[in-house]
């Protein structure tokens, strides 16, 4: 069996926060995981710098999670499609809001097979959020996992 390929879709403070501790954890498990993590990342620019160059060169995410290192396993990656296409696990934590836009955009590069985690936080406003990303699943035959808690219902 090859190698897990994870991606984070998502690269706030909260998808920096999952995407350090992925990218820890995946290069621990060289024989279950794939070395690089990539993190789609929506490009912007940080003091005249391309968000996504400072992240794949000083490793940090300094808009939105700034002096938080993040390990250099983790690639930032702009196209949402390339991002997601060939993973075998996809954790979900962009905002509510651009989920259906997401799912619209990948429906078609999800790799058969692949777990979805979605660590999303909702509020009772967008129950939608976790229909978009299970309704997509059914259409690409993937799973999907929930991280639920205090911050997630």
């Amino acid at each position: 069996m090859s190698p897990l390929r994870v991606t984070v879709v998502g690269s706030g403070n909260w998808g920096s926060a999952i995407a350090k501790i992925v990218g820890s954890n995946t290069s621990k498990y060289p024989d279950i995981f794939h070395n690089e993590v990539r993190m789609w990342v929506y490009e912007e620019e940080v003091n005249g710098r391309k968000l996504s160059h400072i992240i794949n060169n000083d490793h940090e995410n300094v808009k939105y999670l700034p002096g938080v290192r993040l390990p250099t396993n983790v690639i930032a990656v702009t196209d949402v499609k390339e991002s997601v296409s060939d993973s075998d696990i996809l954790v979900w934590v962009l905002p509510h809001q651009f989920v259906k836009r997401v799912c619209d955009q990948i429906k078609d590069h999800v790799k058969p097979g692949a777990a979805s985690l979605s660590c999303i936080k909702r509020s009772p406003r967008c129950s939608g959020t976790l229909v978009d990303i299970l309704t997509y699943s059914r259409t690409n035959r993937y799973r999907v996992f929930c991280l639920n808690g205090c911050q997630h219902c």
